[in-house]
């Protein structure tokens, strides 16, 4: 009985661990994502952002961190 108690505790800590360490990484896209500020760029400069969630913004031709949509390549003018 205290063998299968023990067993379960070490089951739901380990996938309680796996999902923090994804949710970790997802926090760290967002916030690489989300934070590119438009007005410090130059003109001409390329940056990328998604179709459905403009807010979304990278200086890298990546996926849309909520929506998994290509961003879109645009140059600033």
């Amino acid at each position: 009985m205290k063998q299968s108690f023990l067993l379960s505790a070490v089951i739901i800590s380990l996938l309680l661990g796996c999902t923090h360490s994804s949710n970790n990484a997802e926090q760290k896209t967002t916030a690489t994502q989300s934070t590119l500020d438009t007005t410090k760029l130059k003109i001409g400069d390329v940056f990328y952002q998604c179709e459905m969630n403009p807010e979304v913004l990278s200086l890298k031709d990546t996926a849309c961190y909520k929506c998994g949509m290509d961003l879109t390549k645009r140059v600033k003018k």
